[in-house]
């Protein structure tokens, strides 16, 4: 990865300080997010920072986001079951993940994840991640070292126009189970950028110890100038 030398001056906190900026201004801008996931400061979506003192992710673009309840939630229509969980909105006639949903949550936070890049050109190719537990605090195929590029060019990334977006439906999620959406650069070219999106859930209040399960396997291949 050739952006570690223009990184250097910028910390994990002013990562995901940044990340969480582009999150803001993606729902803002896009009434269909906003309807779906909510305005930023009362957003159902929460970006999950690794221990106080730990690096940034060393996989490109090795991001999660967990489901949690809307600040400004106070009953009615969409509220959230106690805890943090999906909305009634989120949910199908079954009453489980919508598959609608998915799809956009895929488109989203995809969108994220290649703008954590930041401005650089470089070519890459990168492992997966893997998932023993959830939330994953540190990646398990590093690279050379951390990736967090400034919050300038962070925050000044393009997020590509979408070329091609496939989601396998591999289990379900429903009201009142733990869900976190789990996203990393597979690839990256000149012109195209591979991005590989999870969404996990487990029942909830059972910590490290719950089971998860793979809800969603997505891939979205972005074009970007």
């Amino acid at each position: 990865m050739a952006a570690t030398q223009e990184s250097a001056t910028s910390s994990a906190s002013d990562f995901y300080d940044a990340v969480e900026e582009v999150l803001a201004c993606i729902l803002a801008n896009s009434p269909i997010y906003k309807h779906l996931f909510g305005p930023a400061e009362a957003s159902c979506l929460q970006l999950v920072r690794g221990p106080e003192g730990s690096s940034g992710p060393s996989i490109p673009g090795d991001l999660t986001f967990k489901f949690v309840s809307p600040k400004s939630e106070e009953g009615g229509e969409g509220e959230a079951a106690e805890g943090d969980t999906l909305q009634s909105h989120h949910l199908n006639s079954h009453k489980i993940l919508h598959g609608s949903v998915s799809c956009t949550l895929v488109d989203l936070i995809s969108g994220v994840c290649i703008a954590s890049l930041g401005t650089t050109n470089a070519s890459f190719n990168a492992p997966p991640p893997t998932l023993p537990s959830l939330p994953p605090t540190t990646s398990s195929s590093p690279l050379t070292q951390p990736v967090y590029p400034p919050r300038a060019s962070i925050l000044s990334a393009p997020r590509g126009l979408s070329t091609d977006m496939s989601v396998q439906f591999t289990s379900s999620a429903k009201m009142g189970e733990e869900v976190w959406v789990r996203t990393w650069v597979k690839k990256k070219g000149r012109h195209l950028v591979w991005v590989g999106v999870q969404v996990w859930a487990r029942a909830a209040g059972q910590g490290e110890r719950g089971e998860a399960k793979l809800v969603v396997e997505g891939s979205h291949t972005k074009y970007i100038k």
